[in-house]
């Protein structure tokens, strides 16, 4: 009565040998040298990162160390212009997760849809919705400019108000057209640019290259802490954020995952000398408030619909093997069934943690520190 079974026992050990160790997510930052967007992108992934999203972003204390405006892992929707979304880390490219146009991170007026307007030099050019700039109305079948200044929405409720529509261009009336000013052209998403009230127009009139300008990649401004909407053709340096996580993909139970990551690290000496040095490896703990979303995006490729962590419940407890706080409570049972005491990362992303038979046999996720 009382006493622990060998299993409980071995247990304790490889629990506590890990108190010593930082099994927990780390960030690694770097910036790069100026350049566009893609680019940048490229340069992060061939050094083993990617460009920092919002995870390493809030592990930052300070953008202090940061003296200009930088590229970070944030995209424009191709198909909705008015949704933003991370940068995918599992697969390397494109978006995912939820839209974070209505974040507290934008500065005021960002991120803002894209509009046409009309130039000084007659051309049309891409703006961005929220800037303030005279108008053109569409009302009693007459073209009417407005001096005053709107944004894009603000004009095109004017004109609603007052019977009318942002005016169309076509060939047979552009030549009314002598003044800057909003017109009735937006985008919708990607390529695809309409006029209000659907109102079909095969004239285009482009300036700069013959084609929109888009402003769809996120950038940080190091001074204020927030973010921005930019073409992503402009030239700055990128923010670069890789980790010390490893996914292997080889099938095995809790037990042996924790061993196997372990005798990844490097061992100096022999016999009875023998001891770790150099870099040492760990089944991960994921106690950070942000660790496991990101820990998530980098499983995408997991050949197991889990993962095995750091996690276990032990000796009435859910414990971490860094022995960071556990805050799974809420979702973890506090009294599991015997059989099932070892925590899993889910790929599905209406789960996080999972409990599990310890002697299920999973892919699992190493963490590093030197």
């Amino acid at each position: 009565m009382g006493g622990k079974s060998v299993t409980e026992r071995s247990l304790v050990f490889l629990l506590t040998a890990a108190l010593c160790s930082e099994a927990s997510l780390v960030y690694y930052l770097h910036l790069t040298d100026r350049m566009m967007w893609a680019e940048a992108r490229q340069s992060c992934q061939a050094a083993s990162s990617d460009l920092a999203t919002w995870h390493a972003l809030s592990a930052l204390n300070s953008y202090a160390p940061i003296k200009t405006d930088i590229w970070i892992g944030l995209q424009r929707d191709q198909e909705q212009d008015s949704v933003w979304k991370w940068i995918n880390l599992g697969t390397g490219y494109g978006t995912e997760g939820e839209d974070v146009s209505s974040s507290s991170s934008w500065v005021v007026g960002e991120p803002s849809r894209l509009c046409a307007v009309l130039s000084d030099d007659l051309y049309w050019y891409s703006r961005k919705c929220s800037s303030p700039r005279s108008f053109y109305c569409w009302r009693q079948n007459k073209i009417h400019y407005y001096p005053d200044t709107l944004t894009w929405d603000e004009a095109s409720d004017y004109c609603q108000r007052n019977n009318g529509y942002l005016a169309t261009i076509e060939s047979q009336n552009a030549q009314k057209f002598r003044y800057e000013g909003w017109i009735g052209l937006y985008r919708e998403g990607g390529d695809k640019w309409s006029w209000v009230q659907n109102v079909s127009s095969d004239y285009t009139n482009w300036g700069g290259s013959g084609r929109p300008a888009a402003f769809d990649c996120g950038s940080l401004h190091s001074f204020t802490g927030g973010f921005y909407s930019e073409e992503c053709t402009t030239r700055k340096q990128a923010l670069c954020s890789g980790d010390n996580l490893l996914l292997v993909n080889e099938r095995k139970t809790w037990e042996e995952a924790v061993r196997h990551c372990r005798d990844m690290g490097v061992t100096c000496g022999e016999g009875a000398r023998a001891k770790a040095c150099g870099r040492h490896y760990d089944l991960v703990s994921l106690a950070q408030p942000s660790a496991s979303g990101y820990a998530k995006a980098k499983i995408a490729n997991a050949t197991t619909d889990e993962v095995w962590v750091g996690l276990r419940f032990l000796e009435g407890g859910w414990l971490w093997l860094d022995e960071a706080q556990v805050d799974v409570e809420t979702v973890l049972p506090g009294c599991p069934p015997p059989w099932q005491r070892c925590g899993t990362l889910s790929k599905d992303k209406r789960k996080t943690w999972l409990f599990r038979d310890c002697s299920e046999r999973k892919s699992f996720i190493c963490s590093w520190i030197d």
